[in-house]
């Protein structure tokens, strides 16, 4: 479904694509000049945003419903908190252009966010339990669906 928000919810889409520009501008000119000012600037953008995209949130596979609620921790550094936003967008397949200053990779404090918030979500009955079936050290960070094996010795590979 995901792939499909932007031919589905064609006005939310619309709507949001403005303040997406805005907040990814808003990530660029903290990236640039790390200030107070641009981080609380940054700051009330992220919370815009990620208020403006909870509708999104449902219609999308569940291993990245986390990412939505992730935006939102104040608790986080903004650095974690502009990755949640990432791939929130990222998989809503929203197209638009804004030029990008930066790069990150996710924190072990962003992952735990991500974690927390998908126990939040099997707990209150947002996701199924069977959404999560294990949780094990994987060979590559992310998360992902598929056959799980039980290695224990090279020729397991």
């Amino acid at each position: 479904m995901s792939n499909k928000v932007r031919h589905f919810m064609v006005e939310e889409v619309e709507a949001i694509v403005p303040l997406l520009q805005e907040t990814y501008h808003a990530i660029g000119k903290f990236q640039k000049n790390r200030s107070s000012e641009n981080q609380r600037v940054l700051e009330l953008y992220l919370e815009n945003t990620g208020q403006a995209l909870q509708p999104f949130k449902p219609v999308l596979q569940s291993a990245k419903q986390a990412y939505f609620d992730v935006i939102l921790d104040t608790d986080l550094n903004i650095s974690d908190r502009i990755i949640a936003l990432d791939t929130a967008v990222g998989a809503l397949h929203i197209e638009f252009a804004v030029t990008r200053a930066y790069t990150h990779q996710e924190s072990e404090a962003l992952k735990h966010a991500l974690w927390q918030a998908r126990v939040h979500d099997l707990d209150t009955g947002v996701l199924s339990h069977q959404a999560v079936l294990c949780q094990g050290v994987a060979a590559s960070p992310g998360v992902a669906s598929g056959k799980a094996f039980v290695i224990r010795k090279m020729s397991d590979y």
